[in-house]
């Protein structure tokens, strides 16, 4: 049984430094590291907010029998780069939440999200939505013009 390593030594007995994971608490004089949490919170509050906004319009002009407004297109742009952004925010959050952590010991943040793969996936999927619904709109045009 291995006890009492020094610093640095434990390179000899492991293939990777052991992993601890554990939920932080916050102390109330690290406001340095509140503040960055709030921020993050208030920005991925306010990129939901974006998103519900872009998905009623969508849903509205679908409700009233044009689903193929133009406008569509660009409201489904503006999802795939709200979902991209939330990433990122999360992403940036989790950096700046490990720097201004206020610990003895070195310390990463690690916040429960997905990996890029999935993000990517669904913001090339309201992307690609975003081409159909462009395709459908140029097509009820062309349909009114000759009509």
């Amino acid at each position: 049984m291995l006890t009492n390593l020094e610093i640095g030594e434990e390179s000899r007995y492991f293939d990777a430094a052991p992993t601890v994971t554990a939920p932080i608490l916050l102390d109330r004089e690290d406001t340095d590291s509140r503040i960055v949490g709030v921020l993050g919170v208030l920005s991925l509050l306010a990129l939901a907010w974006v998103a519900l906004l872009q998905l009623r319009r969508i849903v509205r002009s679908a409700r009233d029998g044009d689903p193929f407004d133009p406008r569509n297109v660009a409201r489904f742009r503006w999802l795939a780069a709200t979902v991209l952004v939330a990433r990122l925010v999360l992403e940036a959050g989790e950096r700046i939440l490990t720097r201004t952590l206020d610990v003895d010991i070195p310390v990463e943040a690690s916040l429960a999200q997905t990996g890029w793969l999935p993000v990517f996936g669904a913001a090339l999927g309201l992307l690609a939505l975003s081409e159909i619904f462009r395709a459908g709109s140029e097509l009820r045009a062309f349909e009114q013009e000759t009509v």
